[in-house]
């Protein structure tokens, strides 16, 4: 059986942080594909994206071009309107009916997974992997729905952004052809 991981997110940019959980994903779960799937804009969050949907979907496309096994899924992006995880993995279930699922998570995402739109049956659908730092602990009932790699990157597009705001060095922290595509496109200045 097909192992499929489901790695969304704004990725706004997309940054090392995002590799290593990519790259950790494939190794740890193990999974045969990653398919990253930016949003359009994500329903629990109040502001929209800093980048347009096409940029961030540009960058994540070349950062996935990093390996043969992940793949850029723009579905989530194509409907251009907020659209709930639940949506998303019916969709692939629909397309890809017997592989097995993986949600990547932060603990971020792990803290409000209660809150997400038929979050248990997302439970029953696919299997739930978080990659947080250690201090992190999710909320009953979550927390025992939770596969759970421990993962110390700290850092977030929100640092990645006001780095490249104030003219900070990104080398270390965005993947090369991401970083070009942000100054080509003159993105977070």
């Amino acid at each position: 059986m097909t192992r499929l991981g489901i790695f969304g997110g704004s990725f706004d940019p997309p940054h090392s942080a995002h590799v290593d959980i990519a790259t950790l994903a494939m190794e740890r779960i193990p999974l045969d594909v990653l398919y990253f799937i930016p949003s359009y804009q994500a329903p629990l969050k109040s502001h929209p994206p800093h980048a347009t949907a096409r940029h961030r979907l540009a960058m994540i496309s070349l950062l996935a071009e990093m390996r043969s096994d992940w793949q850029v899924l723009a579905y989530e992006v194509e409907q251009k309107r907020p659209v709930t995880t639940i949506e998303t993995v019916e969709h692939l279930k629909h397309r890809e009916p017997q592989a097995s699922y993986y949600l990547i998570i932060g603990g971020d995402q792990a803290a409000k997974l209660n809150q997400w739109r038929q979050w248990e049956k997302l439970t029953e659908l696919l299997q739930i992997v978080c990659f947080s730092r250690e201090t992190f602990s999710p909320p009953v009932p979550v927390a025992d729905k939770l596969m759970m790699v421990p993962f110390a990157n700290p850092l977030s597009s929100s640092l990645v952004r006001e780095r490249i705001r104030t003219g900070g060095p990104t080398a270390a922290i965005l993947p090369p052809a991401v970083q070009s595509y942000i100054r080509k496109h003159r993105l977070y200045q």
